[in-house]
């Protein structure tokens, strides 16, 4: 039968509409292109389709309009500087806090890192800026200087201190008690004669900056010294006596013990009331990421040689007030007071000694006194608390045979301890070095003192 060209046309236009994607002249692919919902339109060029909660396809990209700060809850919706899209919101900086550190991301630097924040400290030799202000490993330094002879120069901050100033803030930032750590200071003398910031301390220079926060239970000068100034044939020994009686016992009282030449063991209850006592004392916030502190100092005693293991040697001490430690915490290892009778008590040359008083001959001896050298406290603390330091030294029973103590560097350290101790420095500014065993009477009780 022959069939007619109409029939032929009807019969290819209903194969066409059968097989309408695969052979009539259109596209050879059956992949249906999606609308873009940042275009309304279809993307002939990067076909896409988008799968799983919250996608979108937004200007050719699938992105989780959950999270996308610049698509956050749908295309195009951006949130603002430093806001972060959290559910479908946009989240200000001043309500994230990623790291839990008490800094929101508007000023925290690092919001992941809760050691990294503007109450930290920098830490030296991490190459971070842990404090966020823009600086990397800063030195904790604000000490103004002092003339060696006493007078008055230019500090490293640009400003000027007179080395007899009366203003407890100087003598703390001539230790390096710096802010915003540092947030009061007060001092407690018998004299103003009994404190200086000092340029060096004879042979001594200063561990960190260019002063030195000197205390004395007599006349705070070495040999050289102008403001204050020595006592001709009396500083340091046999000492200056200011005749004030009645002081209390800076700490709870105690009983010491030590071994007197002739190797008895002698034991000495405190006394109720010290003289000549000269005491700074500073309140600290600690840093965020502090967990110890150090702090360099120096202990020189007339009552060395003729007076070791005596009833009225003079002490030294640190003492403490903490979440963990209260009391004195200045100690050597066998747990007894800085005082002649401290195993730390090396330093016995005129050389060793030289241009601090204590080189000068006195009654019958080569030497007025003895000195520890520079030595290192490292204390726990725990970050974000309030602390209280007292650097204090006194005259125990009379008033004559005078004691220096030296004070610089303090710093903050990121390295947990589990007590306190004292070490020799190791050099200036470095680290007080590896902790002795923590004894019993390491700290955490009211005095630290060796029974």
């Amino acid at each position: 039968m022959r069939t007619s060209h109409a029939s032929i046309l009807a019969l290819m236009s209903l194969s066409c509409a059968a097989f309408a994607v695969a052979h009539c002249g259109g596209d050879d692919t059956n992949t249906i292109t999606l609308p873009d919902s940042g275009t309304n339109g279809i993307d002939v060029v990067n076909p896409q389709q988008c799968t799983g909660a919250n996608q979108a396809l937004c200007n050719g990209a699938c992105v989780d309009t959950s999270t996308d700060p610049k698509n956050c809850g749908g295309c195009g919706t951006a949130c603002p500087d430093k806001a972060v899209c959290q559910a479908q919101k946009c989240v200000t900086c001043d309500q994230i806090d990623n790291d839990k550190d008490g800094y929101n991301a508007c000023v925290d630097c690092n919001d992941n890192n809760p050691n990294v924040n503007p109450g930290a400290f920098d830490v030296l030799g991490n190459a971070v800026d842990d404090n966020c202000n823009g600086l990397v490993d800063e030195v904790m330094q604000c000490d103004v200087g002092a003339s060696a002879d006493g007078g008055v120069e230019a500090g490293s901050d640009g400003g000027a201190v007179a080395s007899d100033t009366t203003n407890p803030t100087d003598v703390a930032h001539a230790a390096e008690f710096c802010s915003p750590w540092l947030t009061t200071a007060g001092l407690t003398v018998t004299s103003d004669k009994q404190h200086q910031v000092a340029a060096n301390w004879g042979v001594f220079n200063p561990q960190l900056g260019v002063s030195i926060a000197a205390f004395s239970t007599g006349v705070a000068a070495d040999t050289d010294d102008k403001a204050p100034a020595p006592v001709v044939n009396e500083t340091p020994q046999p000492g200056t006596d200011y005749k004030k009686p009645g002081t209390p016992f800076p700490i709870p009282l105690a009983t010491t013990s030590c071994t007197d030449p002739n190797k008895v063991k002698q034991m000495f209850p405190d006394p109720m009331n010290v003289q000549d006592l000269v005491e700074l004392k500073v309140t600290l916030n600690v840093p965020t990421n502090a967990r110890s502190f150090q702090l360099d100092l120096n202990f020189l005693g007339t009552d060395y040689p003729n007076f070791l293991c005596q009833k009225f040697d003079d002490f030294a001490m640190v003492v403490l007030d903490s979440a963990n430690l209260k009391g004195n915490v200045l100690l050597d290892s066998q747990g007894s007071r800085m005082s002649v009778n401290n195993e730390f008590l090396t330093l016995v040359s005129a050389q060793d000694l030289a241009g601090t008083g204590m080189d000068k001959p006195r009654m019958g001896n080569a030497l007025s006194g003895a000195a520890t050298g520079w030595l290192t406290l490292t204390a726990p603390v725990t970050p974000k608390e309030t602390i209280t330091l007292r650097i204090t030294t006194f005259d125990v029973v009379d008033g004559v045979f005078d004691s220096q103590f030296l004070a610089d560097h303090f710093r903050w350290s990121d390295k947990s301890v589990n007590c306190a101790y004292t070490t020799r420095s190791s050099g200036m500014g470095a680290d007080g070095g590896a902790p002795v065993a923590c004894g019993p009477s390491d700290g955490g009780i009211a005095d630290a003192a060796k029974d």
